[in-house]
């Protein structure tokens, strides 16, 4: 209240901004959480620096062109790193949980399970894996021989053939 009695106006507290996308995501999972997946998405974004980041299902995944290669989630008493096709990573450490087809993830209980080296490892490893673990076969996209340099009439011969 003033001298006279009258109460000045308030003033109207700027609300707070909810920032969009991954940290919106962030902001949305328990307390806990959060400095994990802060974590995780520095280690990420350090290893792959050429990555995008977007909410896909609802979690922050990370792709490399258009290939998807990491996510971060939020999972009963911990958070994952998952990799969309762990399954052909090479884990030395034996790092990688999972059993299905092609995704293979990480626990992280703790700040202290997230371990630079060697998920750095896997995650440009995974950035770099070709589809289905395999070396890409010479020729084509399409699994066509490569017949560049061969003349017109030329026949192309299948190794198993021998000479």
């Amino acid at each position: 209240m003033n001298s006279r009695g009258a109460q000045r106006p308030r003033e109207k507290k700027p609300r707070r901004e909810v920032p969009p996308g991954i940290e919106r995501y962030i902001l949305s999972q328990r307390p806990t959480y959060r400095p994990r997946l802060r974590l995780l998405r520095k280690l990420i974004k350090d290893a792959l620096p050429g990555a995008s980041e977007e909410l896909r299902w609802g979690q922050p995944c990370y792709l490399v062109g258009r290939e998807k290669v990491a996510c971060l989630y939020a999972a009963g008493d911990h958070v994952n790193l998952g990799f969309f096709r762990g399954a052909d990573l090479d884990d030395p450490k034996g790092l990688l949980e999972g059993t299905g087809k092609g995704m293979r993830h990480v626990k992280v209980r703790f700040p202290s399970d997230i371990k630079r080296r060697a998920f750095t490892a896997l995650l440009t490893q995974a950035a770099g894996a070709p589809r289905g673990g395999q070396s890409k076969p010479a020729g084509d996209d399409r699994g066509r021989p490569d017949v560049t340099g061969i003349g017109r009439g030329a026949r192309v011969l299948d190794p198993s053939e021998g000479c």
